[in-house]
């Protein structure tokens, strides 16, 4: 036999007090009487054992004593195969919401757990057992113990999330766990993955020690895999970009919109075709302000996991930069500047500016620090370079050369195929002293536009003045400004905000629920229950995984609104819940056991003891 807690027998002291207590009682008293003719015929009536009823009351009171103490100390048998270890890894992953289309069997979490608690009904007291989940999170729910109570909580703590299926981490923190035995404990065990299936290297994880339990279901399924909204230079618009699958085996024919919270009716409104495995993609333009809700919407009908046919974004805001325009007056500057959805503000002083602009200087004698962007300088910059002279002949847009990050074919906002059919005016000529680059050429050679560092900031000068020829009334001129304002602050990557040809754009667009973020203060789900994730003191910043499709609010340090976040399900590996890896499912078959332990008995073993005390001695039934 052995005791899951055989501390408890420290309480046997209390006999000591016991056996004293008897003793006390035991003790003759003197008392004077008129008579004892009385008493002596009610003693000569009285049976023998009498005179040793004290001491069988003692003897009673501390074997029931022994048994509660016993009862205490968890008594269990020896196993005599030896105790098990189990460690359960239970799959709370998106793909594990499917269920099958038209039925309302429980999803594939649902039968996943139902068999968890099969397996943890079927252990015997001796054996121990572990619990882990993992989602875009491994978390250890329960470490090993042989409390069935303390098992049976932590399982049901065990909740599905929308995160990214991370079987290895979990297999590997399964197999550090079972490294701890305890003494007499035989080295090993078993883990037990119970899952759908729906991920991918599954042969890295075959092994003897682990035992695969699978659940499986109808996989069609429609998903948006992707999408992106990005502002890009045009007046208070936004680029979108959204991506539809097909993870089913048949056709599926869906609508897709695009709606924003300030309109009234969708933006966009298409019915897609979808054959099985096959994806399309939309992209265009959404006209919002900045903080509107952008949606991408699939009308699927019976799908059997809806958490990815709706993903949301907030339109991210334009930060404003301010920028002083020094040197030759020009309306078109300003203009052009205002006409980029006001993003850009103009000041005095060009210490107090982002970046400056100083158009068409007649003389340098030195040039302000911080990010320039200079404009037809007809003067030397000393140190930097020498003033030539201007071109002879004017250069025509249909002789554009892009060399650098402002052309492309691009079809948002490629600046040198948008700049048509227009006149420039005469360049001028620089012989540069530091190594500079040309960013946009004519075809002839000639720099239109060149950049070169510097230790105050990087300086990017136009060669052709704005006033003249054609290029201030073009519309793409604002464009251009903006690109030439963005490469002087630092920024080479001119087209982040724009989708090509082939809809490409930035994966930072829109957050997914493997999105790791850092806050100061907590998050806060918008979800039912709703979960509030606090950061470990007011000053640190804390990072959190958002594993749940919906809003998420950031609060500050006062428990107020900052932003809100929107997590999506933008995995094609969660959608594809027709996929299938290659393991062996094994169903667990052994038998439930029953849950009574020992200590049961010696408790009531230890009630019964004392009801005999009190019937026979107390009530004195055998007198």
């Amino acid at each position: 036999m052995e005791f899951g807690s055989p501390h408890q027998f420290v309480w046997l002291l209390l006999a000591i007090p016991v056996v004293l207590l008897y003793f006390v009682a035991l003790g003759r008293r003197r008392m004077e009487l008129s008579t004892v003719s009385l008493w002596r015929r009610a003693l000569t009536r009285r049976p023998a054992w009498s005179r040793w009823r004290r001491l069988v009351s003692m003897l009673v009171v501390l074997a029931a004593l022994v048994l509660l103490v016993t009862a205490a100390a968890e008594p269990r048998f020896s196993a005599t195969g030896g105790a098990r270890r189990l460690v359960i890894v239970l799959d709370n992953s998106a793909s594990m919401r499917a269920g099958d289309i038209g039925d309302i069997a429980p999803s594939r979490f649902q039968r996943c757990k139902q068999d968890a608690e099969r397996i943890l009904d079927s252990l015997r007291l001796v054996d121990r057992a572990a619990i882990l989940s993992t989602g875009s999170l491994t978390r250890i729910h329960c470490g090993l113990t042989s409390d069935h109570v303390l098992l049976d909580h932590a399982l049901e703590g065990v909740q599905v999330t929308d995160g990214r299926t991370n079987l290895a981490e979990a297999v590997e923190t399964a197999r550090r766990l079972l490294g701890e035995q305890l003494a007499g404990e035989a080295p090993g065990g078993e883990i037990i993955v119970l899952s759908d299936g729906c991920f991918r290297d599954a042969g890295l994880l075959a092994a003897d020690d682990v035992r695969w339990i699978i659940h499986r279901g109808d996989g069609a399924n429609v998903a948006v895999t992707k999408f992106e909204v990005r502002p890009n230079a045009q007046l208070g618009r936004y680029d979108y970009l959204v991506e539809a699958a097909n993870f089913g085996r048949q056709p599926r024919e869906v609508e897709l919109r695009i709606e924003a919270q300030t309109a009234s009716e969708a933006i966009f409104k298409e019915t897609l075709t979808l054959a099985p495995g096959q994806s399309q993609r939309r992209f265009g333009a959404v006209p919002g302000l900045a903080g509107d809700l952008i949606s991408a919407v699939l009308d699927a009908g019976d799908d059997a996991l809806a958490r990815d046919n709706v993903a949301r974004c907030v339109a991210p805001p334009r930060p404003t930069i301010s920028v002083a325009v020094l040197g030759k007056t020009s309306g078109a500057i300003p203009t052009a500047l205002a006409a980029i959805g006001g993003r850009y503000q103009i000041v005095a002083a060009a210490d107090s500016a982002d970046v400056t602009i100083i158009n068409e200087p007649a003389q340098i004698a030195s040039l302000p620090a911080g990010p320039l962007v200079v404009v037809a300088p007809a003067a030397d910059a000393p140190g930097l370079w020498r003033f030539r002279g201007k071109a002879q002949e004017a250069v025509v847009a249909d002789a554009l050369g892009a060399v650098g990050g402002l052309g492309g074919a691009g079809r948002f906002g490629g600046v040198a195929d948008e700049l048509t059919d227009i006149v420039f005016g005469l360049p001028v000529e620089l012989e540069y002293e530091a190594p500079a680059r040309v960013v946009l050429g004519s075809r002839s050679g000639s720099p239109l536009i060149t950049a070169f560092e510097r230790e105050q900031g990087r300086v990017v000068v136009m060669h052709v003045p704005i006033d003249a020829g054609d290029l201030a009334q073009h519309a793409a001129f604002p464009i251009l400004l903006e690109r030439l304002l963005a490469m002087a602050k630092g920024d080479e990557v001119d087209e982040r905000d724009e989708v090509d040809e082939r809809g490409e754009v930035d994966e930072r667009g829109t957050l997914d629920t493997a999105t790791t973020v850092r806050y100061v203060g907590s998050l806060r789900s918008a979800g039912n229950p709703a979960r509030t994730l606090s950061a470990p003191d007011d000053s640190a910043d804390a990072f959190a995984t958002l594993e749940e499709v919906g809003a998420w609010e950031t609060l500050d340090t006062s428990q107020q609104v900052e932003s809100v976040l929107f997590a999506n399900l933008l995995s094609s590996q969660e959608s594809d819940i027709d996929s299938a890896a290659d393991v062996e499912s094994r169903p667990w078959d052994e038998p439930p056991r029953a849950r009574v332990s020992l200590w049961v008995y010696f408790a009531i073993a230890a009630l019964l003891v004392v009801a005999a005390d009190w019937t026979f001695y107390r009530r004195g039934v055998l007198e």
